[in-house]
C-alpha cells in the first residue's frame, strides 16, 4: 500500500511511508513527511551531568567496526544472569572493561537460504617483522597545530638533505609518516653514527596559497627533531587473530594503518586534518567536481581502513567516499551560488536577509587576494561586514600611514570606506561596491571586497547539508550496487598505485586485487495480520482515539506475507482508529481552498477505505491570517470542537516554509494538540497513495493499530528466548520489553550546543505500540546521562498500559549511535543504569540483553549471482552475514533487513555487548529481523529495529521545540540554562497514540 519515502524519520509531514534515510533506502527514514552513574568525568561525559527530566514518558499508542582507531574490548564467557544492581556493578568494575563482553555463542546461524555474496574487504598478508617507531617535533612550535600537506613538505625537505650517506637515504625512502608526530622504519636509522636521535634544520620555501612556491621567495627556516621512541612487532597482529592473546596489538595495526596512508596522501586530498582514511581526486579537467546547489561541489574518492577479522587475517575495508567542498572560484560567485542567483543579480536586500547565513557558511574559509603579487596573499574569512563597501568605514592600516608612496602617509589615524580605501591605494574600482567586505583577522581589523579574493581549493564544508543539497549530493552519490564496486576496484589501483604497491613490497606487505566472497543467509520474512475486508469505516460516536467498532472493521484479521520486504495492506488497519473531531488548519495562503478540499476528500476516502471511523461530511478549514502559528492553532481547535470545548482528535496542518518546528513546539508543549503535518506539494498533487501513507501515521497517532506479526510469527518471536520447561507446560509467554535509544548532537561544524537522548520502550505485547522519553544533556555527551530515571518511566507505561500481563522478564536494549571505542564507558554505564532502574521498580527477575547498532561504516555486499539481487540490484532482504568478515571475538553480524530503493543497501551492524538470555545466533537474528516488519508507517520492512528508530525520531523532534540556533550553537552555559528551563510535553500527547510517528 505505501509507497517508499526518503524522509530523515523528522516526523510527521505526510510524505511517503517509505523506509530509508539516505542512500539505498538503507538509512533510518521512511515517511518522508514528517542517579549519577559511577565513574569520572571522561571526553564524553559531563562533569556535571545534571539535566532535568523531561515528562515525555510512554503510556502512547545516529566509527569503525572492529576498525583499529579506538580501544577494542577483550570478551570473556558469560557469567549466569543476575539482575542484582550490585553485582552488575561490581563485575564491570572489577574486571578490566575489556573483559566486559559476551562472546559469540557459536559459529554463526544455520537458518535461512544460502546466498554468496562480495563483501568490499580484500585479503592483506602482513609480516612477522621488527617495525622501529620515531617521534616526530617540527620546531619552532606553532601556537596551533599546522597542516598535515606542510608538516609532509618539511619531512620530505629533511629526508632529502646531504647530511645523510646513501645508505641512510635509501632507507629514508622507505619510512612512512603519519604528517603529525610519527613515522615508522623497516630498519634502524642509525643518525650521526650510532644515535637513535638527532636535530637537523631545514629550509622550506615560503608557498602561496595552492602549494607553488613563490617567485622570489625567501625561505622559511624550521628545525625537526626525531628520536626512536619505540619497537613494535607486527607478529602481535597474529598472535591476537589466534587467540593466543586477547589483546588487542593497536601500535601494530597502527602502522600498518600508515603504510597504507602514506601513497594516497602523497597523491590524493585526505579528508581528515589527523589521519583520515577518506582520500578524494583533486578537482581537475579530467576528474572535475560535481556542482550542488547552495554553493558548494562534490568531489569523488575512496575510504579505507584495516579490519581484524574472523578468518584470522587482516582485511582492507575499501568503500568509495563522497564528501562535499567549497569551489574555488571568486568568493562572490559562491556567495551568489549559495543565494542560488547570478552575481548580478545579487542585491543589498539579499545580505540584509541572508547575511548571517551566509557569514555562517563562510565562516573560516581561506581564501587569497587577486589584486596583488606579493605581501601577505592568504586569510580567512571571519565574519561579513553589514554595510556595503561604498558605506563601511575602516580604519586606515598603520602601515599605510608610513608607507612611501602610500596616498594616506604622514596623515595620521584616519577612517575611510572600503571602496575609497582600494580606490586611492589600489587603483581599482569596485564593481560591486554595495557587497559587504569580507573580514579577516583576530579583530575583524581587515576588510577585503568579496569581489577581489578568491576561494583556495580543496576545503571541505563540514556543516550540514540541509534541502537541496541534500538531495543535489544523494543523485551524485546514490549509485547501483555493481557500479560501486567497479568504483571500489578502480580505488584498490588509484590508492595503491604502482608506486604504493612497490612501497607495500618492501614492507612485505600485500593486498589482494579483488574482494573477497562470503557466504550469507536469506531469513524467512514473518507473517503478519491486518484487518479483513476493505469495508468503510463505521458510524457510532466512540471516544477520542478508541477504536472503531461495528461495520468496516472486518472479522478476525487477514494474514499478509511480506515479499523482498514490502507487502500490500488492502483490507483495513488491524484496529481503526476514530476520528471524530478535527479541523485543517493552512498555514500556506498561496493554496486555494478547493486545491484543499480536493486533498481532504481523497484523505478522508483513504482513511474510511482503512476501516478508520472519520466523522464529520467535512473538517472546518481553518486558514491562517496575521496572527502567531499558536493563535491559529487555537482557533483550529475551536472550529473542532465547537461548542462542546475541549481538545481536538487531530489538527491536519498544511505547511509553510520553515514552520514545522514551531507548529511541534507549540502544539506538544504548549497546546497540547495533536497534530498531523502535510507538506504543500502533496496538497496540491492529492495523490490517494499519499494520503494512504498519511492515514498509517494518523491511525497509530489516535491509538490505531495498522497491522502486526500473525500470531503464529508472535509466538515463533517469544519461544527463541528458551522458556523454562514449566512456563511451556503452563502456556505462557516471556514478557518482552525491547528499548530503543539514540542521541543527537548538535551538527559537524556546530558549537557546544545541547545533545538529546531520546529512548522507546513498547508498551504492549505485540512490540507494536511504543512510548517514550528524552532529556536533554551537555553537548555531544553520547552516555545517556538520566538512563535510569528514562527506564523507570518506561516501565511504569508498560505497566500501566497493561504491557504482557504483568512486568518484563525479558529486556532487550538497542542502542544506536555508539562507535566501537564507546562501547565499554556506553556498556558500563547504560547496563548499570538499567539495572537499577529494575531493582527501584522491583523487577527481581529480568534478564537484559544490550545490543549496539552501529549504521556508521563502510561494509557494503553485492549478491555474486545476479538472479539473487533485488529489483534494485541488492541484496536482498533478511539477508545476514555473521561468518568471514565480522570481528574475531565480538558477538557481532551485519543484517540487511529492508529492500534496497535507491543506490547501494547499507546493513545494520549488530554488536551484541551483553546477553543474560543467552541467545544463539539463530535466535538473536530471528528476534531482530522480525521487528523491522513493525515500524508503523510504512508497508515496508526497516533497516534497524523500530525500537531504536523511534528513539530517532523522538531526538529529532525534542530539537524542535528548541530554537535552532541555540540547540546547534549553543554554549555549554547555555545548555546548563537549556536543562534548567526544559520544554516540558503536554500529557495529553501520552495518553493515546504514538503522537511522533
Amino acid at each position: 500500500m505505501s509507497a517508499p519515502g526518503r524522509g530523515r524519520g523528522r516526523g510527521d509531514r505526510g510524505g511517503g511511508g517509505g523506509g530509508g534515510r539516505g542512500r539505498g533506502g538503507g538509512g533510518r527514514g521512511g515517511g518522508g513527511g514528517e542517579g549519577s552513574v559511577p565513574g569520572p568525568p571522561t571526553p564524553t561525559q559531563s562533569s556535571r551531568p545534571t539535566p532535568t527530566q523531561t515528562p515525555l514518558s510512554g503510556p502512547s499508542q545516529q566509527s569503525s567496526p572492529h576498525g583499529t582507531s579506538s580501544p577494542q574490548p577483550r570478551p570473556v564467557s558469560t557469567a549466569g544472569p543476575s539482575t542484582s544492581t550490585e553485582l552488575i556493578s561490581s563485575q564491570m568494575s572489577t574486571l578490566s572493561l575489556d573483559s566486559s563482553f559476551v562472546k559469540r555463542p557459536d559459529a554463526g546461524g544455520k537458518v535461512g537460504r544460502p546466498i554468496r555474496l562480495y563483501v568490499n574487504f580484500f585479503k592483506m598478508q602482513i609480516p612477522d617483522r621488527t617495525v622501529y617507531h620515531y617521534d616526530v617535533e617540527i620546531l619552532p612550535q606553532a601556537q596551533r597545530d599546522r597542516p598535515i600537506p606542510f608538516n609532509r613538505r618539511v619531512f620530505e625537505a629533511w629526508k632529502a638533505l646531504p647530511a645523510f650517506n646513501d645508505a641512510q637515504r635509501k632507507l629514508l625512502k622507505l619510512v612512512v609518516y603519519d604528517g603529525r608526530k610519527n613515522f615508522y622504519s623497516i630498519e634502524k636509522l642509525n643518525f650521526n653514527g650510532k644515535e637513535d636521535a638527532g636535530k637537523w634544520d631545514v629550509e622550506v620555501p615560503f608557498e602561496d596559497v595552492e602549494g607553488a612556491s613563490v617567485a622570489n621567495a625567501r625561505k622559511q627556516k624550521l628545525s625537526i627533531a626525531v628520536k626512536q621512541v619505540a619497537i613494535v612487532h607486527l607478529e602481535r597482529i597474529h598472535t591476537f587473530l589466534n587467540g593466543r592473546t586477547n589483546e588487542v596489538p593497536r601500535d601494530a595495526i597502527a602502522v600498518i594503518e600508515v603504510l597504507l596512508r602514506e601513497r594516497p596522501s602523497a597523491i590524493l586530498v585526505s579528508k581528515q586534518s589527523v589521519g583520515g582514511g577518506s582520500f578524494f581526486r583533486q578537482n581537475s579537467p579530467q576528474f572535475p567536481a560535481a556542482s550542488l546547489s547552495g554553493g558548494l561541489v562534490v568531489q569523488q574518492g575512496w575510504y579505507q581502513a584495516t579490519r581484524m577479522t574472523i578468518q584470522k587475517i587482516v582485511m582492507l575495508n575499501l568503500d568509495v567516499s563522497a564528501t562535499s567542498f567549497y569551489p574555488a572560484m571568486k568568493l562572490s560567485e559562491v556567495v551568489a551560488q549559495f543565494l542560488g542567483k547570478s552575481v548580478s543579480q545579487v542585491t543589498p536586500a539579499d545580505f540584509q536577509r541572508e547575511g548571517i547565513k551566509i557569514a555562517k557558511f563562510l565562516k573560516e574559509v581561506s581564501v587569497k587576494v587577486v589584486f596583488r603579487n606579493s605581501g601577505r596573499l592568504k586569510y580567512k574569512i571571519k565574519a561579513l561586514g553589514k554595510e556595503g563597501c561604498d558605506r563601511k568605514v575602516m580604519d586606515i592600516p598603520p602601515e599605510d600611514l608610513e608607507m612611501e608612496g602610500n596616498p594616506f602617509k604622514g596623515k595620521g589615524p584616519s577612517k575611510v570606506t572600503v571602496a575609497e580605501y582600494y580606490k586611492k591605494v589600489y587603483g581599482i574600482t569596485l564593481k560591486l561596491p554595495n557587497w559587504p567586505p569580507m573580514l579577516s583577522g583576530a579583530n575583524h581589523q581587515i576588510h577585503l571586497p568579496i569581489e577581489l579574493v578568491e576561494v583556495l581549493p580543496n576545503q571541505r564544508f563540514i556543516g550540514k547539508l540541509d534541502g537541496p543539497t541534500l538531495a543535489d549530493m544523494i543523485k551524485h552519490t546514490a549509485v547501483p550496487p555493481d557500479q560501486r564496486f567497479g568504483r571500489i576496484e578502480e580505488g584498490s589501483n588509484v590508492l595503491h598505485d604502482a608506486q604504493g604497491k612497490a612501497l607495500l613490497k618492501s614492507w612485505d606487505v600485500s593486498v589482494e586485487p579483488k574482494p573477497v566472497q562470503v557466504i550469507g543467509r536469506v531469513l524467512d520474512p514473518p507473517r503478519l495480520t491486518s484487518g479483513a475486508g476493505r469495508g468503510r469505516g463505521g458510524g457510532g460516536r466512540g471516544g477520542r482515539g478508541g477504536s472503531a467498532g461495528g461495520a468496516g472493521r472486518g472479522g478476525g484479521g487477514a494474514v499478509v506475507m511480506p515479499q523482498s520486504g514490502q507487502w500490500r495492506l488492502d483490507g483495513a488497519f488491524l484496529k481503526p482508529a476514530v476520528l471524530r473531531r478535527w479541523a485543517i488548519l493552512n498555514l500556506d495562503y498561496r493554496l486555494r481552498e478547493d486545491a484543499v478540499g480536493k486533498f481532504v476528500e481523497v484523505l478522508m476516502g483513504a482513511m474510511s477505505e482503512k476501516g478508520m471511523v472519520v466523522g464529520q461530511d467535512y473538517p472546518p478549514l481553518v486558514t491562517m491570517g496575521k496572527e502567531s502559528i499558536e493563535a491559529a492553532l487555537v482557533r483550529a481547535n475551536q472550529a473542532a470542537v465547537g461548542k462542546d470545548g475541549g481538545k481536538a482528535d487531530l489538527i491536519v496542518v498544511i505547511l509553510t516554509d520553515g514552520a514545522y518546528n514551531e507548529v511541534k513546539a507549540v502544539a506538544e508543549t504548549t497546546l497540547g494538540l495533536l497534530t498531523q503535518c502535510v507538506l504543500r506539494k502533496n496538497v496540491l498533487s492529492a495523490k490517494f497513495q499519499t494520503a494512504a501513507n498519511i492515514a498509517l501515521k494518523i491511525n497509530t497517532k489516535l491509538g490505531g493499530v495498522n497491522f502486526q506479526l500473525d500470531p503464529e510469527a508472535m509466538i515463533k518471536m517469544h519461544q527463541v528466548f528458551k522458556m523454562s520447561p514449566t512456563k511451556l507446560q503452563e502456556g505462557k509467554q516471556e514478557r518482552v520489553l525491547v528499548f530503543g535509544a539514540d542521541v543527537t548532537h548538535p551538527p559537524p561544524g556546530a558549537g557546544m550546543g545541547i545533545s538529546i537522548a531520546a529512548v522507546t520502550a513498547n508498551v504492549d505485547a505485540a512490540l507494536y505500540t511504543f512510548g517514550a522519553s528524552f532529556r536533554v544533556q551537555q553537548g555531544r555527551t553520547e552516555v545517556i546521562v538520566n538512563l535510569e530515571e528514562m527506564v523507570k518511566q518506561l516501565l511504569n507505561a508498560f505497566k500501566d498500559r497493561g504491557g504482557a500481563g504483568g512486568p518484563p522478564t525479558r529486556l532487550v536494549f538497542y542502542r544506536d549511535g555508539v562507535s566501537e571505542g564507546q562501547f565499554n564507558e556506553v556498556l558500563l554505564r547504560e547496563a548499570t543504569a538499567i539495572k537499577r532502574a529494575l531493582q527501584a521498580m522491583r523487577v527481581s527477575d529480568c534478564k537484559l540483553t544490550f545490543v549496539v547498532i552501529n549504521k556508521r561504516h563502510h561494509t557494503r555486499m553485492l549478491p555474486v549471482d545476479p538472479r539473487d539481487r533485488d529489483r534494485s540490484g541488492n541484496t536482498p532482504a533478511g539477508t545476514v552475514v555473521d561468518t568471514d568478515v565480522v570481528h574475531p571475538l565480538y558477538y557481532d553480524f551485519y543484517l540487511t533487513s529492508h529492500a534496497g530503493l535507491q543506490g547501494t543497501s547499507k546493513p545494520s551492524y549488530y554488536h551484541v555487548l551483553l546477553d543474560e538470555s543467552r541467545l544463539g545466533s539463530d535466535a538473536m537474528q530471528a528476534f531482530t529481523y522480525n521487528q523491522t516488519y513493525l515500524f508503523a508507517r510504512c508497508t515496508r520492512s526497516v533497516s534497524m529495529v523500530p525500537a531504536a528508530y523511534y528513539a530517532h525520531i523522538v531526538a529529532a523532534r525534542a530539537r524542535c521545540y528548541f530554537p535552532k540556533d541555540f540547540s546547534e550553537q549553543g554554549s555549554q552555559s547555555s545548555s546548563s540554562s537549556a536543562m534548567e528551563n526544559l520544554p516540558v510535553l503536554k500529557e495529553e500527547m501520552n495518553k493515546i497514540g504514538m503522537f511522533f510517528v
